[in-house]
């Protein structure tokens, strides 16, 4: 059996997290005796394959979409998806020019623009990707919500499956992840820096 996995790209903040998650599923499935490929920024080879296992929903993703639907191939799709209506993200550039955090920069294309965008190619990109997906994974219950929500999809065409979890460490063990890094109690903010998430008032409510 020969599986392909890809993962997406998005012009304005890269990826999300996605080359990570897909490395982490090519580590297990390598132990089995399918054939796995993984492919990033190139465009996947479908020659031969039974089934790909796409990572986001980017344009990249909904063309790779596209070409096995057009071949009848069956696809399961991490969508890792969140509504991103005005992204904000760290100004790296002027990290060294100042002490602390960087500052917050605001995309500055203006918030019409990006709904433009967003509206007419992506939505209908992820739309295109979900309805025609096989398996549908979602990494929690929070993102089976949203995408159940914001593309009216059945919670039974959803499933969950968490991401970042080391299987190596075991299950209900904390002291082997004691051990290993030193910590017990700590606050943990995954994803991208936005507002909403308010990772700057976690971090100095600990401090």
């Amino acid at each position: 059996m020969k599986i392909v996995l890809h993962h997406g790209y998005y012009p304005e903040i890269g990826t999300r997290d996605e080359a990570e998650i897909m490395e982490c599923y090519w580590k297990y499935l390598s132990q089995t005796d399918a054939d796995v490929q993984a492919y990033g920024d190139a465009e996947p080879d479908l020659a031969g394959a039974d089934a790909v296992h796409l990572f986001g929903m980017s344009q990249r993703t909904y063309l790779t979409a596209k070409s096995a639907v057009a071949a009848g191939m069956p696809f399961v799709v991490t969508p890792l998806y969140w509504n991103d209506d005005y992204p904000i993200y760290y100004d790296l550039r002027k990290q060294d020019e100042i002490s602390g955090e960087p500052p917050l920069r605001e995309r500055k294309t203006g918030m019409e623009y990006f709904r433009k965008m967003m509206l007419l190619t992506r939505v209908r990109q992820q739309k295109y990707i979900l309805e025609n997906a096989a398996v549908i994974l979602a990494s929690g219950k929070c993102e089976k919500l949203l995408l159940c929500r914001d593309f009216n999809l059945p919670e039974s065409r959803v499933a969950i499956m968490p991401v970042g979890v080391d299987l190596a460490m075991g299950m209900g063990k904390p002291d082997l992840f004691v051990e290993r890094h030193g910590l017990r109690d700590f606050v943990l903010c995954s994803g991208p820096l936005l507002r909403r998430k308010n990772q700057h008032m976690l971090i100095d409510a600990a401090r």
